[in-house]
Order: C-alpha cells, then structure tokens, then sequence
C-alpha cells in the first residue's frame, strides 16, 4: 500500500471512531442526571460520507456495516429506528456490497418487520450490480414470501433467471410463480418441470418435478371437465346428474381422475366439479 492510501485510511479510521465516539456521547447524555430513555443515531448522507472518507470508500463501508451488526442486535426500545436510511448510507459508499444488501434487507423484513423497506433495499442492489444473480432473486423471494405480491416476485426472478451464474433453482421459482400468476400456458410449463425432473441430480429434485407435474396435469384435467360441462348445459339447458353423463353425451372423451387416483368432486345441482376433500394441491 503507497505512503498516500496508508493515510487515507488511517484518516478513514480516525474519522470512523470519532462518529462512533459522538453517538456514544449523544446515546448516554443524561438529563438532569437520568440517562435518556432513547438511543439516536446520527449519520451523515452517502455523499458526504464519500467525501470524508478521502477515497477509501470501500473501508468506511465496511466499518460501518461491522458497527450495524452491533448496534442493531442490542434489544432496545428504539432497536430498528433508522435502520433503512443506515443500509442505504452503506450501500452508498459502496454499491457492489452484497453482504450489506442481503443482511440489511434480512434485518428490515424479518426482524424489524418492515418488508418494503427490505425489498426497496434489494431493488437499489439489484439496479446497482447488473451482473449479480443473487440479489434479484433475493427480492423475488422477498416479494413473494413477505408482501404476497406474485407479480413483483415475477419480475425479479425473470430478471435473476438472465443474469450469468444463476443456478437452477433459480428457474424453478421463476416457473412455480409463474404458474402461480396465471400468466403461463400449461404446456409450457409441463414442459419446463418435465425437463427439471428428466435431468434431476437429486432424489428431492425429481419429487419436486413430480409435485409440480401433478399439479399442472391437475388443473389441465380441472379445466377440461368444467369446459365440457359448459357445453353439456348449453346444449341441454340443465346439468348432467353425473360425470359420466358428459361421455355419454360426447362432451368428455373419459372421465378423468385426480393424479393420486381419486375421482374429482362434483355437484350436478350447481354443476361445480372440485378437488375430493384431503387432496393438497400446491399454492
């Protein structure tokens, strides 16, 4: 290291403990001779921060992220305040920092329970690191597991599934949530999750491919029994009293079954057929 970074660094570090030593002092200022009842913490923007740090961004970062594992795993009341505006401070300094994306969105969503906030912190990574499969998937994850919102989830594990590296698990999120949107012709993904389980590395894979088969085969057999009842009672104004009434009637080729074997539910005064009671479908 050149005579010149050496300085920039030891400045960097003189200047990191003297902001740690003033949220220290300000944390336990006492009034009128009681400690305060809060913690604050005061940190500059990224910009300014960038500035201070005399170049070596990178080292600042770092300090700072190893000082939040401390400051935010001490239960306190004010435990999570200012926990996004510090990440994000991080991730200033040094945007390719994936270790702060991830444990920082982490900490926002599960622990701190603020989700948004966590995916928001995963969308700045996935924007910033182009070429980083990880953190696309990560908000993915996040978008589906803890804000529910398939779509948004869509989006960022098609994103992932572009980016170098990504393996293959990665496309089998992207297919189960396509499927979970609506958004993808049956056969398409019959196809993907025929293609997972014929090339399966692993005894979990291929059950995994098998759910997943089973499921699709289901919906495609739900869909064409309540199409043929569609036209049964468009042709004779009532429903058939049975299913097998629709083969008799030339609607239905064969009266199919769920795929572990059991005969589908079926109503003939409201003409709804359904799941027999007990069958688990995926979600």
């Amino acid at each position: 290291m050149s005579t010149s970074r050496r300085y920039r660094a030891l400045v960097g570090v003189l200047l990191y403990a003297l902001a740690v030593t003033l949220a220290v002092r300000l944390e336990t200022r006492t009034e009128t001779g009681a400690a305060a009842a809060y913690h604050s913490l005061y940190l500059p923007s990224g910009r300014y921060l960038k500035w201070a740090s005399l170049g070596c961004t990178t080292l600042m970062s770092d300090l700072l992220y190893i000082w939040s594992i401390q400051y935010y795993f001490v239960e306190r009341e004010d435990q999570f305040h200012h926990l996004a505006r510090f990440y994000d401070v991080v991730t200033d300094l040094d945007p390719r920092y994936l270790e702060a994306y991830d444990i920082g969105s982490l900490t926002l969503a599960w622990s701190a329970g603020h989700a948004k906030e966590g995916l928001a912190l995963l969308d700045k990574g996935v924007r910033a690191n182009p070429r980083d499969w990880s953190i696309a998937f990560e908000a993915g994850y996040y978008a589906r597991q803890y804000l529910g919102d398939k779509k948004t989830s869509l989006r960022y594990l098609e994103e992932a599934t572009k980016r170098p590296g990504a393996p293959k698990y990665v496309s089998r999120w992207y297919y189960s949530t396509l499927a979970a949107t609506g958004q993808a012709a049956p056969a398409e993904l019959l196809a993907f999750w025929h293609g997972v389980r014929d090339n399966a590395s692993s005894v979990y894979e291929k059950d995994a491919a098998n759910r997943h088969i089973e499921d699709i085969t289901n919906r495609i057999q739900l869909d064409l029994v309540r199409q043929a009842l569609a036209r049964f009672k468009a042709a004779k104004g009532n429903w058939p009293v049975t299913l097998e009434d629709l083969v008799r009637g030339g609607q239905l080729g064969a009266v199919p079954d769920t795929p572990d074997g059991q005969p589908y539910q079926y109503d003939h005064l409201t003409g709804t057929v359904a799941n027999p009671p007990g069958y688990r479908a995926l979600k």
